[in-house]
């Protein structure tokens, strides 16, 4: 699901390692043509999320619509923001979508092939993916509502062209195992993908979310509060309706909690 969006911001942040973008470089920088209400929106706004785009595209057709990027995104630039950018902090799909297509354009890769060689291979993780041919058939949990089979995530993906598509990609989706998850973990714990200083950047609270009384704030790709013992919580949660899960880290008692269930 939505933790998706923080292998998205992670991928982002290898990208300012490698010196090929900064987290204050505007949407003109990458597309010339974006509407002037949009243009100056950075990239630390998309992360945050404060940019102003709306969490799903207007009347769009689902996770698994047939949407290419150009359509993508004239759809997202056109439709108005639901705030000035910057102001406050609101979740969104559509602007972590649009960090996506930052990465491919950026990187020259497809979203999932940068994730793959400069995220998972290093770090020894093989299965983390979209695609039906990373999993064996019987090796995928399927998902259960009321009682009944709703399938795989992949088999949904098959059934509109084996593609995942923009309304879904980058910013949810992804399968992982636990095994892939605890190394993912401990990448950021030891700091084998990401440097020490950029993790500490993502998992800054940079502004406050909105409609929770101040008690949770964004990082990069993440939440951030407190936890029952005034500790510091990074919280990643996601779910399609279907399968849920949710991903913790209490860096100052040493812990990382991973859930996940197949049952609405």
């Amino acid at each position: 699901g939505s933790i998706t969006k923080a292998f998205t911001a992670a991928a982002i942040m290898k990208l300012t390692e490698q010196g090929k973008l900064s987290v204050n470089d505007p949407l003109n920088k990458f597309f010339p043509t974006v509407p002037a209400d949009k243009a100056n929106i950075t990239i630390h706004q998309l992360l945050t999320p404060s940019s102003g785009f709306h969490e799903f595209l207007k009347e769009d057709g689902g996770d698994y619509e047939k949407i290419e990027t150009d359509v993508f995104l004239k759809r997202a630039f056109s439709e108005p923001l639901s705030f000035k950018p910057g102001v406050k902090a609101v979740y969104t799909n559509v602007g972590m979508s649009i960090l996506g297509i930052i990465v491919e354009q950026v990187s020259g890769m497809s979203y999932e092939t940068f994730l793959k060689q400069n995220l998972f291979e290093p770090i020894n993780i093989h299965t983390i993916g979209y695609h039906t041919s990373n999993f064996k058939n019987d090796s995928i949990a399927h998902g259960y509502q009321d009682g009944k089979d709703w399938g795989t995530i992949p088999q949904h993906i098959a059934a509109f062209g084996n593609e995942p598509y923009w309304n879904l990609k980058a910013n949810g989706g992804l399968e992982a195992s636990l095994n892939d998850i605890f190394l993912w973990a401990n990448a950021f714990t030891n700091h084998t993908i990401l440097s020490e200083t950029t993790i500490q950047k993502m998992f800054t609270p940079h502004i406050v979310e909105e409609g929770y009384d101040g008690q949770s704030s964004f990082g990069y790709g993440c939440n951030i509060s407190k936890s029952r013992r005034d500790t510091k919580m990074i919280d990643n949660g996601g779910s399609n309706g279907i399968y849920f899960a949710r991903l913790i880290r209490l860096p100052e008692e040493g812990l990382v909690f991973y859930m996940v269930t197949n049952e609405s």
